[in-house]
């Protein structure tokens, strides 16, 4: 009897993953791949058998397989019970949540509150080359002290006057592409 085969895509399914761990696996022999019509097959078996191994074992790699903790999620968790993008999304909240306050609340043009996720931070500073976007260093958990070092070269707006701003320094340095951008001619339509 010929050993059942299933695709990576089948074999991530069973597992809870994606096909490039399935892929990390077969590259470090954790499974054994066949190769069959230029596509990559493994054992069902020995998929189960595996995941059986992990689920005992309750500890190490078998913490991967828990599940985000989040409604409708079915990521694997990383850290505090959610996913990677659930955490980091919870993480880059907290820190926006302390870089508003800076400000007190309030777009720093049309001096109106909105809610956390309309603001933008805006480098007003001297040197732009050696400047790292605040919410760039929010979303990789950098230390507050770094953070406020770059909030103290920003502004904070809302992203309506943000993008004001950004088109007046286009048309500022010559770059306006609003006037570049060639209109496709319209073809005229008879009714009768």
């Amino acid at each position: 009897m010929t050993p059942e085969l299933i695709s990576a895509a089948e074999a991530a399914s069973i597992c809870g993953t994606s096909r490039n761990t399935i892929y990390r696996w077969l590259r470090r022999g954790v499974l054994e791949k066949f190769r069959e019509g230029g596509r990559t097959f493994v054992r069902r078996q020995e998929v189960e058998n595996y995941m059986k191994g992990v689920e005992e074992k309750k500890y190490g790699i078998g913490r991967i397989w828990q599940i985000c903790s989040l409604d409708g999620c079915s990521n694997t968790h990383a850290a505090n019970g959610m996913c990677v993008r659930h955490y980091c999304a919870q993480v880059y909240h907290e820190k926006k949540i302390q870089m508003v306050a800076q400000f007190d609340d309030r777009c720093q043009d049309c001096l109106r509150g909105y809610p956390l996720e309309v603001f933008e931070f805006d480098y007003v500073g001297k040197d732009p080359k050696n400047h790292t976007a605040v919410s760039i260093l929010a979303c990789r958990g950098a230390a507050w002290e770094r953070i406020a070092a770059e909030l103290a070269e920003c502004e904070m707006v809302c992203s309506n006057c943000h993008k004001i701003r950004t088109q007046e320094r286009r048309k500022e340095y010559g770059s306006d592409i609003s006037n570049q951008v060639q209109k496709p001619a319209r073809k005229s339509v008879s009714i009768h």
